[in-house]
């Protein structure tokens, strides 16, 4: 499965019609540079796909997707200054 049809259905949910058509060229262009730099490429088009999942979700759930990323970075150990 394509990553734009994995994450596509998603994505028309959370972002405006032309937030999503930006994703969608950031994801090309992350799909070159994947070769310039020796990237993986699934890995950068994923990156650039969803580089502003959410971007333009309500402050509440923006929050919430906050509060459970910490749960989860707490939950399994992971190095906080990683995400910043």
């Amino acid at each position: 499965m394509h990553i734009v049809d994995r994450y596509r259905p998603f994505l028309e949910q959370v972002l405006t019609p032309m937030r999503l058509r930006h994703s969608l060229g950031v994801m090309q262009v992350m799909g070159e540079l994947a070769g310039v730099y020796g990237l993986d490429r699934d890995t950068a088009l994923a990156a650039g796909l969803l580089h502003d999942a959410a971007k333009d979700l309500d402050e509440a759930c923006y929050m919430a997707l906050v509060k459970v990323c910490r749960e989860l970075t707490a939950r399994f150990k992971v190095d906080r200054t990683f995400f910043e």
